[in-house]
């Protein structure tokens, strides 16, 4: 396989629930689908070197990736 060194992937993909998810608060849901896109590549959290996420209007915290990684 060739090295991705310097490169960007896009490795997993995967999507939850749609509408209202009583259950699940919007920080969840961002967290669910990013474990279900690790499961998806086959990957652990720990061979992540990056995250990009978009802001959340449900939820609007300042430094939204960060606050999922850490969640």
């Amino acid at each position: 396989m060739e090295s991705l060194r310097g490169k960007v992937a896009i490795v997993g993909a995967a999507d939850t629930e749609v509408g209202v998810v009583p259950h699940l608060s919007a920080t969840q849901l961002y967290v669910k689908g990013a474990k279900l896109a690790l499961e998806d590549a086959g990957i652990t959290k720990d061979q992540v070197d990056g995250l990009i996420t978009c802001t959340s209007f449900v939820e609007p915290y300042m430094y939204h990736a960060e606050m999922i990684a850490e969640y």
